[in-house]
Protein backbone atom coordinates (compact mmCIF):
# COMPACT_ATOMS: atom_id res chain seq x y z
CA UNK A 1 0.00 0.00 0.00
CA UNK A 2 1.53 3.35 -1.24
CA UNK A 3 1.24 6.78 0.93
CA UNK A 4 -1.90 7.47 -1.33
CA UNK A 5 -3.58 3.81 -0.36
CA UNK A 6 -3.09 2.41 -3.54
CA UNK A 7 -2.39 -0.98 -3.86
CA UNK A 8 1.00 -2.06 -5.31
CA UNK A 9 3.45 -5.26 -6.52
CA UNK A 10 6.66 -5.37 -7.02
CA UNK A 11 8.95 -8.20 -7.26
CA UNK A 12 12.42 -8.28 -7.65
CA UNK A 13 14.43 -8.96 -10.68
CA UNK A 14 16.68 -11.76 -9.67
CA UNK A 15 16.84 -14.74 -6.80
CA UNK A 16 18.13 -13.17 -4.51
CA UNK A 17 16.12 -9.40 -4.02
CA UNK A 18 19.17 -7.79 -4.86
CA UNK A 19 17.57 -5.69 -7.58
CA UNK A 20 13.84 -4.97 -8.16
CA UNK A 21 11.64 -4.49 -10.69
CA UNK A 22 8.92 -1.55 -11.38
CA UNK A 23 6.25 -1.17 -9.06
CA UNK A 24 2.75 -2.02 -10.61
CA UNK A 25 -0.62 -0.81 -9.54
CA UNK A 26 -3.10 -3.61 -9.31
CA UNK A 27 -6.16 -1.84 -8.58
CA UNK A 28 -7.80 0.86 -11.30
CA UNK A 29 -6.51 4.29 -10.37
CA UNK A 30 -9.34 5.47 -7.17
CA UNK A 31 -10.10 2.14 -5.81
CA UNK A 32 -8.29 1.88 -2.44
CA UNK A 33 -7.09 -1.00 -0.11
CA UNK A 34 -5.47 -1.53 3.17
CA UNK A 35 -4.78 -4.63 5.39
CA UNK A 36 -3.74 -6.98 2.67
CA UNK A 37 -1.85 -10.60 2.76
CA UNK A 38 -0.20 -12.39 -0.31
CA UNK A 39 -0.01 -15.83 -1.64
CA UNK A 40 0.93 -17.81 -4.59
CA UNK A 41 -2.40 -18.90 -6.06
CA UNK A 42 -2.49 -21.67 -8.76
CA UNK A 43 0.99 -20.60 -9.71
CA UNK A 44 0.20 -17.06 -9.58
CA UNK A 45 0.55 -14.47 -7.15
CA UNK A 46 -3.00 -13.12 -5.36
CA UNK A 47 -3.75 -10.44 -2.71
CA UNK A 48 -6.99 -10.18 -0.46
CA UNK A 49 -7.66 -6.96 0.71
CA UNK A 50 -9.97 -4.51 2.38
CA UNK A 51 -11.05 -2.57 0.31
CA UNK A 52 -11.82 1.30 1.21
CA UNK A 53 -10.03 3.80 3.37
CA UNK A 54 -9.11 2.97 7.04
CA UNK A 55 -12.27 3.88 9.29
CA UNK A 56 -15.19 4.22 6.71
CA UNK A 57 -18.40 2.44 6.13
CA UNK A 58 -16.71 1.19 2.30
CA UNK A 59 -14.78 -1.19 3.76
CA UNK A 60 -15.14 -5.45 2.57
CA UNK A 61 -13.23 -8.00 1.74
CA UNK A 62 -11.71 -8.02 -1.71
CA UNK A 63 -9.90 -10.68 -3.62
CA UNK A 64 -7.33 -10.22 -6.80
CA UNK A 65 -4.83 -12.19 -8.71
CA UNK A 66 -2.15 -11.69 -10.75
CA UNK A 67 -2.63 -12.93 -14.84
CA UNK A 68 1.06 -14.27 -14.97
CA UNK A 69 3.34 -15.88 -12.24
CA UNK A 70 5.47 -12.62 -12.31
CA UNK A 71 2.46 -10.22 -11.69
CA UNK A 72 2.56 -8.18 -14.40
CA UNK A 73 -0.50 -7.45 -14.92
CA UNK A 74 -3.76 -8.58 -12.33
CA UNK A 75 -7.33 -9.87 -13.38
CA UNK A 76 -10.70 -8.40 -12.03
CA UNK A 77 -10.93 -8.23 -8.39
CA UNK A 78 -13.44 -9.97 -7.02
CA UNK A 79 -15.74 -9.17 -4.02
CA UNK A 80 -16.16 -12.17 -1.23
CA UNK A 81 -17.46 -10.26 2.02
CA UNK A 82 -19.35 -6.61 1.22
CA UNK A 83 -20.85 -6.59 4.65
CA UNK A 84 -20.63 -2.88 6.18
CA UNK A 85 -16.80 -3.17 8.03
CA UNK A 86 -15.61 -6.44 6.62
CA UNK A 87 -12.79 -8.09 6.00
CA UNK A 88 -10.75 -6.45 8.15
CA UNK A 89 -7.00 -8.04 8.81
CA UNK A 90 -7.30 -10.46 6.13
CA UNK A 91 -4.97 -14.04 5.88
CA UNK A 92 -5.26 -15.22 2.81
CA UNK A 93 -3.63 -18.56 2.41
CA UNK A 94 -3.77 -21.85 0.31
CA UNK A 95 -6.48 -24.55 1.80
CA UNK A 96 -7.16 -28.00 -0.11
CA UNK A 97 -6.15 -26.12 -3.58
CA UNK A 98 -8.53 -23.33 -3.17
CA UNK A 99 -7.56 -19.90 -1.52
CA UNK A 100 -9.16 -19.22 1.58
CA UNK A 101 -9.30 -16.20 4.33
CA UNK A 102 -9.83 -15.58 7.76
CA UNK A 103 -10.71 -12.01 8.82
CA UNK A 104 -12.83 -10.22 10.98
CA UNK A 105 -16.27 -8.29 10.82
CA UNK A 106 -17.23 -5.16 13.03
CA UNK A 107 -20.72 -5.35 13.01
CA UNK A 108 -22.76 -2.66 15.05
CA UNK A 109 -22.47 -4.14 18.63
CA UNK A 110 -19.75 -7.22 18.22
CA UNK A 111 -17.25 -8.50 16.46
CA UNK A 112 -16.64 -11.76 14.78
CA UNK A 113 -13.79 -13.98 13.23
CA UNK A 114 -14.79 -15.15 9.81
CA UNK A 115 -13.33 -18.08 7.25
CA UNK A 116 -14.04 -18.03 3.49
CA UNK A 117 -12.76 -20.39 0.99
CA UNK A 118 -13.01 -20.21 -2.53
CA UNK A 119 -15.28 -22.77 -4.88
CA UNK A 120 -12.29 -22.83 -7.90
CA UNK A 121 -8.65 -22.94 -7.31
CA UNK A 122 -7.76 -19.70 -9.00
CA UNK A 123 -10.26 -17.65 -7.07
CA UNK A 124 -13.05 -16.53 -9.40
CA UNK A 125 -15.68 -17.45 -7.00
CA UNK A 126 -15.99 -17.87 -3.60
CA UNK A 127 -18.48 -20.07 -1.17
CA UNK A 128 -20.19 -18.18 2.01
CA UNK A 129 -18.47 -17.08 4.92
CA UNK A 130 -18.87 -19.04 8.24
CA UNK A 131 -18.25 -18.10 11.57
CA UNK A 132 -15.87 -19.32 13.36
CA UNK A 133 -15.78 -17.12 16.94
CA UNK A 134 -18.46 -16.46 18.47
CA UNK A 135 -20.20 -12.58 19.07
CA UNK A 136 -18.16 -10.79 21.28
CA UNK A 137 -18.38 -6.95 22.38
CA UNK A 138 -14.98 -7.02 22.50
CA UNK A 139 -11.92 -9.01 20.32
CA UNK A 140 -12.16 -11.56 18.08
CA UNK A 141 -9.54 -9.70 16.27
CA UNK A 142 -6.33 -10.87 14.20
CA UNK A 143 -6.86 -13.86 13.30
CA UNK A 144 -3.77 -15.88 11.62
CA UNK A 145 -4.98 -18.97 9.67
CA UNK A 146 -2.77 -21.90 8.85
CA UNK A 147 -3.10 -25.16 7.70
CA UNK A 148 -2.70 -28.07 10.36
CA UNK A 149 -2.15 -31.25 9.54
CA UNK A 150 -4.79 -30.88 6.18
CA UNK A 151 -7.48 -28.67 7.68
CA UNK A 152 -7.28 -24.87 8.30
CA UNK A 153 -7.06 -23.47 11.82
CA UNK A 154 -7.24 -20.20 13.13
CA UNK A 155 -6.02 -18.34 15.87
CA UNK A 156 -7.12 -15.18 17.49
CA UNK A 157 -8.47 -13.27 19.89
CA UNK A 158 -11.53 -12.45 21.92
CA UNK A 159 -12.63 -11.01 25.59
CA UNK A 160 -11.91 -14.67 26.73
CA UNK A 161 -8.18 -14.28 25.65
CA UNK A 162 -6.28 -15.92 23.24
CA UNK A 163 -8.01 -18.68 20.98
CA UNK A 164 -7.34 -22.05 18.44
CA UNK A 165 -10.04 -23.25 16.41
CA UNK A 166 -9.28 -25.96 13.84
CA UNK A 167 -11.80 -27.04 11.26
CA UNK A 168 -13.26 -30.85 11.34
CA UNK A 169 -13.10 -31.36 7.37
CA UNK A 170 -10.17 -30.07 5.07
CA UNK A 171 -12.30 -27.24 3.44
CA UNK A 172 -13.27 -25.61 6.60
CA UNK A 173 -17.19 -26.07 6.21
CA UNK A 174 -16.94 -27.17 9.84
CA UNK A 175 -15.09 -26.39 13.02
CA UNK A 176 -14.50 -28.20 15.96
CA UNK A 177 -14.58 -26.26 19.48
CA UNK A 178 -12.59 -23.21 19.92
CA UNK A 179 -9.10 -24.41 22.71
CA UNK A 180 -8.61 -21.13 25.14
CA UNK A 181 -4.84 -20.93 25.19
CA UNK A 182 -4.01 -17.91 27.64
CA UNK A 183 -7.55 -16.87 28.94
CA UNK A 184 -8.00 -13.51 30.13
CA UNK A 185 -5.38 -11.48 28.79
CA UNK A 186 -5.31 -9.01 25.77
CA UNK A 187 -2.94 -10.61 22.65
CA UNK A 188 -2.06 -8.70 19.18
CA UNK A 189 0.40 -9.41 16.61
CA UNK A 190 -0.82 -13.39 16.63
CA UNK A 191 1.33 -15.62 14.40
CA UNK A 192 0.18 -19.02 13.60
CA UNK A 193 2.56 -21.09 12.09
CA UNK A 194 3.45 -25.04 11.60
CA UNK A 195 7.10 -25.70 12.50
CA UNK A 196 8.42 -29.38 12.40
CA UNK A 197 4.91 -30.81 11.67
CA UNK A 198 3.41 -28.92 15.39
CA UNK A 199 1.32 -25.98 15.02
CA UNK A 200 3.30 -23.03 16.77
CA UNK A 201 1.41 -19.63 18.20
CA UNK A 202 3.77 -16.43 18.82
CA UNK A 203 2.05 -13.30 19.87
CA UNK A 204 2.06 -10.21 21.78
CA UNK A 205 1.18 -10.04 25.42
CA UNK A 206 -0.05 -7.08 25.71
CA UNK A 207 -1.45 -6.60 29.45
CA UNK A 208 2.10 -7.86 30.13
CA UNK A 209 4.05 -6.04 27.03
CA UNK A 210 6.06 -8.71 26.29
CA UNK A 211 6.37 -11.26 23.35
CA UNK A 212 5.54 -15.38 24.03
CA UNK A 213 5.59 -18.12 22.55
CA UNK A 214 3.84 -21.53 22.44
CA UNK A 215 4.09 -25.26 21.00
CA UNK A 216 0.91 -27.53 20.50
CA UNK A 217 1.96 -31.03 22.12
CA UNK A 218 -0.07 -33.08 18.80
CA UNK A 219 -0.19 -32.42 15.21
CA UNK A 220 -3.38 -31.12 15.45
CA UNK A 221 -2.91 -28.55 17.98
CA UNK A 222 -5.62 -30.74 20.55
CA UNK A 223 -3.49 -29.70 23.23
CA UNK A 224 -0.74 -26.90 23.87
CA UNK A 225 2.24 -26.51 26.17
CA UNK A 226 2.72 -23.68 28.82
CA UNK A 227 3.81 -20.13 27.09
CA UNK A 228 7.70 -19.02 26.71
CA UNK A 229 8.88 -15.46 26.93
CA UNK A 230 10.72 -14.45 23.26
CA UNK A 231 10.99 -10.66 24.72
CA UNK A 232 11.12 -9.04 27.86
CA UNK A 233 10.47 -5.71 26.70
CA UNK A 234 8.33 -2.21 26.46
CA UNK A 235 6.41 -1.48 23.14
CA UNK A 236 6.66 -4.69 21.00
CA UNK A 237 5.12 -3.29 17.50
CA UNK A 238 6.03 -6.11 14.92
CA UNK A 239 6.07 -9.86 15.44
CA UNK A 240 6.68 -12.65 12.59
CA UNK A 241 7.40 -15.78 13.34
CA UNK A 242 9.41 -18.17 10.72
CA UNK A 243 10.75 -21.52 11.05
CA UNK A 244 14.97 -21.72 10.65
CA UNK A 245 16.76 -24.82 10.38
CA UNK A 246 14.03 -26.51 12.28
CA UNK A 247 14.02 -24.20 15.24
CA UNK A 248 11.11 -21.30 15.43
CA UNK A 249 12.60 -17.85 14.88
CA UNK A 250 11.03 -14.35 15.49
CA UNK A 251 11.81 -11.01 13.78
CA UNK A 252 10.03 -8.09 15.86
CA UNK A 253 9.62 -4.33 15.69
CA UNK A 254 10.77 -3.18 19.02
CA UNK A 255 9.46 0.49 19.58
CA UNK A 256 11.82 1.82 22.02
CA UNK A 257 15.01 1.62 20.39
CA UNK A 258 13.19 1.63 16.78
CA UNK A 259 15.01 -0.84 15.49
CA UNK A 260 14.38 -4.60 14.06
CA UNK A 261 15.89 -7.37 15.75
CA UNK A 262 16.08 -11.34 15.07
CA UNK A 263 16.00 -14.17 17.02
CA UNK A 264 16.06 -18.13 17.17
CA UNK A 265 15.18 -20.42 19.68
CA UNK A 266 17.54 -22.57 20.94
CA UNK A 267 14.92 -25.20 21.07
CA UNK A 268 13.13 -27.37 18.46
CA UNK A 269 10.43 -26.92 20.87
CA UNK A 270 10.42 -23.48 21.27
CA UNK A 271 11.21 -23.87 25.05
CA UNK A 272 14.43 -21.21 25.27
CA UNK A 273 14.81 -18.18 23.67
CA UNK A 274 18.22 -16.33 25.44
CA UNK A 275 21.69 -17.06 25.82
CA UNK A 276 22.48 -19.42 22.75
CA UNK A 277 23.29 -18.97 19.33
CA UNK A 278 21.68 -15.69 17.43
CA UNK A 279 19.28 -14.47 19.97
CA UNK A 280 19.25 -10.97 19.46
CA UNK A 281 20.86 -9.53 16.09
CA UNK A 282 20.20 -6.41 14.90
CA UNK A 283 18.46 -6.34 11.53
CA UNK A 284 18.01 -2.70 11.01
CA UNK A 285 19.09 0.40 13.26
CA UNK A 286 18.43 3.05 11.25
CA UNK A 287 18.37 5.93 13.88
CA UNK A 288 15.28 7.96 14.72
CA UNK A 289 13.76 5.92 11.89
CA UNK A 290 10.70 3.25 12.94
CA UNK A 291 11.22 -0.07 10.56
CA UNK A 292 7.35 -1.40 10.78
CA UNK A 293 5.27 -3.90 9.42
CA UNK A 294 8.17 -6.48 9.15
CA UNK A 295 6.82 -9.73 6.26
CA UNK A 296 9.40 -12.26 6.57
CA UNK A 297 9.81 -15.31 4.34
CA UNK A 298 12.88 -18.07 2.97
CA UNK A 299 14.25 -16.43 -0.19
CA UNK A 300 16.28 -18.56 -1.74
CA UNK A 301 17.57 -20.78 1.33
CA UNK A 302 17.98 -17.57 3.54
CA UNK A 303 15.54 -15.33 5.76
CA UNK A 304 14.50 -12.78 4.43
CA UNK A 305 12.32 -9.79 5.71
CA UNK A 306 10.29 -6.47 3.94
CA UNK A 307 9.44 -3.50 6.08
CA UNK A 308 8.77 0.13 5.98
CA UNK A 309 10.71 2.79 7.42
CA UNK A 310 8.17 5.35 8.79
CA UNK A 311 10.06 8.09 10.01
CA UNK A 312 11.85 8.46 6.16
CA UNK A 313 9.83 11.19 4.03
CA UNK A 314 8.84 9.60 2.06
CA UNK A 315 8.03 6.52 3.63
CA UNK A 316 10.39 3.67 2.18
CA UNK A 317 10.29 0.55 2.11
CA UNK A 318 13.28 -1.75 2.87
CA UNK A 319 14.28 -5.31 2.21
CA UNK A 320 16.90 -7.38 3.34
Amino acid sequence: IDAHNRLVWVRATDADGNAWDVPVNVLPLGTYAHDLSVAIVNGNPAIAYTLGIVGTATEGLMYVRANDPNGQSWGTPVAVDLAADSGLEPDLEVVNGKPAIAYWRDDTFFTTTHYVQASDADGQAWGAPVQVSGNTFFGALAPDLEVVNGHPAVAYHTSAGLLYRRASDADGSAWAVADTLRPGLDHALIELKVIGGIPCLAYKNTDQDQGEFMHALDADGAAWSGYTTIYLTTGLLGLELMEIMGNPAAVVHLEQSETLEYRRSCTVEGTQWFGCGVWGATIDAAAGNASVYPSVAMVNGYPAVAYAIAGSTPTALRYC
